[in-house]
């Protein structure tokens, strides 16, 4: 709470404490949220009611008396942040045509084709482009198949759109 708080300012904290809980043996947890408050012995009884709520609302049952274990414990302290605003319309599309290319295997076509490669540091929001295209940036690579269209929106983000069915 208190580093939340360092950096929350005036604004008000919401505190979220969960328990990830399964029946002994089970392979996956689930979330339970618990009360905001110190927890003891005495509230076993209201967790294990609060697991079952919550095992019924995810798989439409629960196994009446079946030993429960709790596998961690979590507490998410946060604040609320700002709503965002919806993002700009990217500026009039302009397709780029790569000078680069390089052969690539497509399996849905079963064949070798020549794809585009782009820097996507050169790349702009309203800059389009339609695959085969490899996207190439330090950290990684995006390979749009024949299969998509992409372009860049207004916050510089890759969106890539399934082409119509032939």
């Amino acid at each position: 709470t208190a580093l939340a708080r360092s950096a929350a300012g005036d604004r008000p904290l919401t505190e979220v404490r969960s328990a990830f809980m399964r029946y002994t043996g089970q392979g996956h947890e689930i979330a339970v949220v618990l009360p905001s408050r110190e927890i003891s012995a005495t509230d076993a009884d209201a967790v294990r009611t609060a697991f079952e709520a919550e095992y019924r609302r995810l798989f439409e049952r629960h196994i009446p008396g079946a030993s429960v274990e709790i596998m961690s414990w979590s507490v998410a302290v946060a604040t609320a942040t700002e709503a965002r605003t919806a993002l700009p319309p990217a500026p009039k599309a302009t397709t780029i045509n790569a000078t680069a290319k390089r052969k690539i295997y497509d399996s849905k076509l079963g064949r070798f084709v020549d794809a585009a490669v782009l820097d996507r540091a050169t790349l702009k929001p309203g800059d389009r482009f339609d695959g085969p295209a490899i996207v190439m940036e330090d950290g990684t690579s995006t390979f749009v198949t024949s299969a998509f269209d992409a372009h860049v929106d207004a916050g510089s983000a890759l969106v890539l759109t399934l082409k119509e069915p032939a």
